[in-house]
């Protein structure tokens, strides 16, 4: 199942057609991934934790070429602003995004791990300087 489309509380409390509930898709999916066959279910914090690395470990390996932004891990599924419904993935970033995110929240540029080289390009080859040929 792609879990990159649903959100975390359509996998922690939703069901799918046939009334399985996605949570428990999840930890299997979870499980066969890292392994791991020891969960807490019960544990709000675990769940939230075991998103957080799963969601983080589809993204990464979703990405077949670098990302122009991308969030560091703990601050994936930030929101835009203050008080705002939309949550910034690095699934879901564009650049206006990370614009804003950049200008309005304190952390800045502090955020991302990934961010364009907004430095200018510099010329990393000289040419040498020609002499001037006799015949000149």
């Amino acid at each position: 199942m792609n879990w990159l489309e649903f959100d975390k509380d359509t996998i922690f409390k939703g069901k799918d057609a046939d009334g399985n509930r996605y949570l428990n898709q999840f930890l299997r999916d979870y499980e066969r991934i890292f392994n791991i066959t020891d969960f807490n279910a019960g544990c709000e914090k675990c769940l939230n934790d075991y998103y957080t690395k799963l969601i983080t470990h589809l993204e990464m390996g979703n990405t077949t070429e670098p990302r122009e932004y991308q969030l560091k891990p703990k601050y994936n599924g930030i929101p835009l602003g203050f008080g705002s419904p939309i949550l910034v993935t690095n699934a879901n970033i564009t650049k206006k995004y990370a614009e804003t995110l950049i200008k309005n929240h304190p952390r800045g540029r502090d955020l991302f791990h990934v961010l364009p080289d907004t430095k200018p390009k510099t010329a990393t080859t000289r040419t040498k300087k020609q002499s001037p040929s006799k015949n000149d």
